[in-house]
């Protein structure tokens, strides 16, 4: 079972090493200039902003610890998480696995389930980066 974990995340690791990185066909559109980070300042994937209608987003580092998001039943959010080196992401213990480096953030758009109790985690180097609840 490990084995074919481990080669799922080099797949998917080999996937986003070669997919385009042209962000024009992505349907995004950058902050107002007033609220913009300068360009030193953020990552790619911090200075997008979400398309209107979309999911409130929510972003966690992939440096940091301790990040929570409590939503409320049927909430919907998306939680983008930004690093600076290549990272697997996996939301809760068996949920959806997402790659991120620096010019690719890992997107997971989550519906508030009752009870729902998540852990984002950084796979290759195992640690918990934050979490993601629901109340009833």
């Amino acid at each position: 079972m490990l084995l074919i974990i481990a080669l799922l995340m080099a797949l998917t690791a080999v996937t986003v090493a070669l997919s385009p990185r042209d962000r024009a066909t992505t349907g995004t559109t950058p902050p107002p200039a007033a609220t913009a980070a300068p360009d030193d300042a953020a990552s790619p994937g911090e200075r997008e902003a979400p398309a209107p209608g979309d999911s409130p987003l929510q972003t966690f580092r992939a440096d940091a610890s301790g990040q929570l998001i409590r939503l409320d039943a049927g909430d919907r959010v998306l939680l983008r998480v930004v690093s600076d080196e290549l990272e697997t992401v996996q939301l809760g213990t068996d949920g959806e696995i997402e790659v991120v480096d620096a010019e690719s953030p890992a997107e997971f758009d989550i519906l508030a389930e009752p009870g729902l109790d998540a852990a984002v985690r950084l796979l290759e180097s195992g640690r918990t980066i934050g979490r993601v609840t629901a109340q009833p």
